[in-house]
């Protein structure tokens, strides 16, 4: 009886960082609740015009438990602007993006840079959008690699260059929280 006491009060114990970590996560994801307006950003080593950063905004929805439907995110931006190339019967083709809909947002607070991403199943594979975040009141800024299941940015910089280099796919966005 008292092994048995021991042994789940150890186990209490043991558990007791993963709720602290879940409250975390879920604590952050409600400060990010809402939808958030562009205000500057760069893809790929550029600055976006003025008219192009209109066009780019954040929107995350809690989750809908009725539905099952988990926290969303969805990112809007321009056309032309996030685009990658494939080869397609030896013809290399530009496809583009308009927005990422309704993606499972996944969060990790705990980790520095803080870490971001948009998941989504499609078919039997999944694809992630994966990025990092820095959240200050209602100024919000993400980097995120828009390489379907890239590698995670590690700073704020979007790379350019010349050749392959120049696609590095990463893009910077500065929001404001839309009152």
């Amino acid at each position: 009886m008292i092994r048995s006491l021991v042994g789940f009060s150890v186990a209490i114990l043991l558990a007791l960082p993963l709720v602290a970590a879940d409250d975390k996560v879920g604590e952050e994801q409600k400060r990010l609740y809402g939808t958030w307006q562009a205000t500057a950003g760069t893809w790929e080593g550029r600055a976006l015009t003025a008219e192009q950063v209109k066009k780019c905004a954040i929107a995350i929805t809690p989750p809908d438990n009725s539905r099952l439907v988990p926290t969303q995110i969805t990112l809007s931006f321009p056309d032309k602007l996030v685009g990658y190339e494939l080869w397609v019967k030896d013809v290399k083709e530009t496809r583009y993006q308009t927005s990422l809909f309704n993606y499972t947002l996944i969060l990790d607070p705990m980790k520095s840079p803080k870490s971001i991403g948009a998941w989504k199943q499609f078919g039997i594979k999944g694809v992630t959008f994966s990025g990092i975040y820095e959240l200050d009141g209602d100024t919000l800024r993400v980097c995120f690699n828009m390489n379907p299941n890239g590698k995670q940015p590690e700073n704020f910089k979007t790379p350019g260059g010349k050749g392959f280099q120049a696609h590095s796919g990463f893009l910077v966005l500065t929001l404001k929280r839309k009152k």
